[in-house]
């Protein structure tokens, strides 16, 4: 989601052309609060698998009303502040679940930052690395398959070098792939 959120302008430029550029400016920020939705989803489960759902239901109500601040952001100052709200209230809700399934699971917040943060640090060297070949003096036509193919291979040598425990599963689990797909060849 983060890289998303970099390569906004020229995806939007090139899938949906450029009357709605406007709109690549909203999507990194819808990019940086969705990426907080999994952790939410995946703490809210937590406390149903539990049985828990009185505390589900306490956390919803509670998030609900806290929705509101950004919609009244959007409404009353503009769209900007509203997507701001919204990554901050993003924030709040996945605190508020973790921290009750934190209570419940012995998985505190704090635990729960410590396991992403490697990912979210990844997607950050990516985006970095893309975002700013959208100021190249070229049509966002080359610059959007520019931004795919560095990513790419940005993401790749992060991966390789930190020795990222999700790459080397995804490899564990493309690897006899490959391997077959290469053997049916060499017949």
């Amino acid at each position: 989601m983060i890289t998303l959120g970099a390569i906004a302008e020229p995806l939007i430029y090139c899938l949906i052309g450029p009357q709605w550029h406007q709109a690549a400016t909203f999507l990194p920020f819808i990019c940086i609060s969705m990426s907080l939705y999994p952790l939410q989803a995946i703490n809210l489960n937590m406390l149903q698998i539990q049985g828990r759902t009185d505390v589900f239901l306490y956390i919803e109500i509670i998030k609900k009303i806290i929705a509101v601040i950004p919609i009244s952001l959007g409404i009353f100052v503009g769209i900007y502040w509203m997507l701001i709200g919204s990554i901050f209230t993003g924030i709040t809700s996945f605190f508020l679940n973790s921290y009750y399934t934190g209570k419940h699971l012995g998985y505190s917040s704090w635990m729960q930052i410590k396991d992403i943060a490697p990912s979210y640090g990844v997607a950050l060297v990516v985006a970095l690395s893309v975002y700013f070949l959208k100021y190249l003096p070229v049509s966002y036509w080359i610059i959007l398959p520019l931004q795919i193919v560095i990513g790419s291979m940005v993401l790749v040598a992060v991966c390789k070098v930190s020795k990222n425990q999700e790459y080397v599963d995804a490899l564990e689990l493309v690897r006899p792939v490959l391997a077959s797909i290469k053997n049916r060849f060499k017949r």
